[in-house]
Formats: C-alpha cells, sequence, structure tokens
C-alpha cells in the first residue's frame, strides 16, 4: 500500500497538465499541519558525491532562497566537513556520500528520524533509476513530504538545476503541484522556476505551521 502511494506521488517535472486554478489542487486544505508528521525547523542536506563542484553550488544556492523565505522560522544547511586542500589550507567540502548505497543507508535514516534530505545524483542510464521514471524528467521525489530528491542532471543542459531544486525542495516542504504558472507548475520554464512566489510559500507556511506574515517570497511569479 505504500509502495501504491509513493508512486501516486511520484513528482515527475516533465509531467504536463491540464490548466487551471492553483489552491484548488493542494493535498493540505485544513487550517492545521499534518498532525502525525513532527516537522524539524533545522533540516541538514547530504549529497551525492559525484555532482560537481558548480553543482554543489546551485544546491547551496537553492537552499540559500529557502533559507531567505524562511526568514529564521527554519533553517536548511548542506552538512559539510573540514579538510586540507591542495592549497595545504583547511576548506569546507560536502560530507557527500559516495554511492546508491550509501545514499540509501543516510535516506533510511532521516526516515527514521524525520530528520534530514539526501540528494541522488543518477545519470539517465543508470540501473537505480526507477523505469517508471518519464524518459523526459529532469528530477523527482518519491512523494510529497519525503526525505530524497533524485537529480537526472545528464538532461539538464543549459536549465538551471538551482531553480529546478527550489521546486523539488517546495515538495519536500510538503508543496504539492498547482497548475497555475508558478515555482509549483509541473513543466520546467526557467521564468517560472526563477522565484520563490506566494503561493508556493502559502502552501509550505500551512503544512509546516509557519507564520505566513514573516515569511519572504515575491508576490507573483517574475513572468506575469
Amino acid at each position: 500500500m505504500r509502495r501504491f502511494w509513493q508512486l501516486i506521488s511520484l513528482i515527475l517535472i516533465g509531467l504536463m497538465v491540464s490548466c487551471g486554478a492553483g489552491f484548488q489542487y493542494w493535498t493540505y486544505t485544513d487550517n492545521k499541519p499534518v498532525e502525525h508528521i513532527i516537522h524539524p525547523t533545522v533540516i541538514p542536506v547530504w549529497v551525492d558525491a559525484s555532482f560537481t563542484s558548480g553543482q554543489v553550488e546551485e544546491i547551496k544556492a537553492a537552499i540559500t532562497e529557502w533559507n531567505y523565505v524562511f526568514n529564521g522560522q527554519m533553517f536548511i544547511y548542506l552538512v559539510e566537513k573540514k579538510a586540507l586542500g591542495t592549497d595545504k589550507k583547511m576548506h569546507s567540502y560536502p560530507d557527500s556520500f559516495t554511492s546508491y548505497e550509501g545514499g540509501q543507508q543516510l535516506q533510511k535514516k532521516c526516515e527514521q528520524t524525520g530528520l534530514g534530505w539526501v540528494i541522488y545524483n543518477l545519470p539517465s542510464d543508470n540501473e537505480h533509476l526507477d523505469k517508471d521514471v518519464s524518459s523526459s524528467t529532469l528530477a523527482f521525489v518519491t512523494g510529497i513530504d519525503e526525505h530524497s530528491v533524485t537529480v537526472v542532471s545528464d538532461r539538464f543542459g543549459n536549465r538551471s538545476m538551482k531553480d529546478i531544486l527550489m521546486h523539488e525542495f517546495a515538495h519536500l516542504l510538503g508543496a504539492v503541484h498547482v497548475n497555475t504558472p508558478c515555482l509549483e507548475y509541473p513543466y520546467y520554464s526557467n521564468k517560472q522556476y526563477s522565484c520563490i512566489d506566494k503561493i508556493t510559500v502559502a502552501q509550505v507556511a500551512q503544512v509546516r505551521n509557519l507564520d505566513m506574515d514573516g515569511l519572504n517570497y515575491c508576490i507573483t511569479p517574475n513572468f506575469l
């Protein structure tokens, strides 16, 4: 049964849906957050070691955008460790997992504790990429309010990983797709995905029990 709902909830960037009003598509319509879910206010993030340094910077930029939205009510951070660089100086590096299996172990701990996100980087021909995933999918989560994102980075081309991860992080924070042009519109556009808008933030505020008046967001998507 759990597998069934995970598949139903599968978020595919490439999925196209018919147009319509945004708010009616929310999963959470009650004024209170889901009671059986304990939402942490600090979320650690672990990344796949196969991401390039440039891609890691884009992941950090997506995290920074969401932390700006939270305005201190929540905080997401990339787990890092100190190590000696080639210049013989100490630097901070992502505390990355080096294999899919390693990521799975981390993800299991996140699910058990309710704390943390794992970001996989799987090429389109990787054996671990679910066969149900569309050939046009750029990134996806296994379900709303879950603990992992899978990125298919060899399909990105000149698309912004930062913008796409802002979209996927919204799912991990509790937001669902809406059929109105905004960050949670399910079909990628570099204009739609460049702004964390009020529609998206309102969903997260409702699920995470945040003070909407204290959050930052763009009033409308940038292209409206």
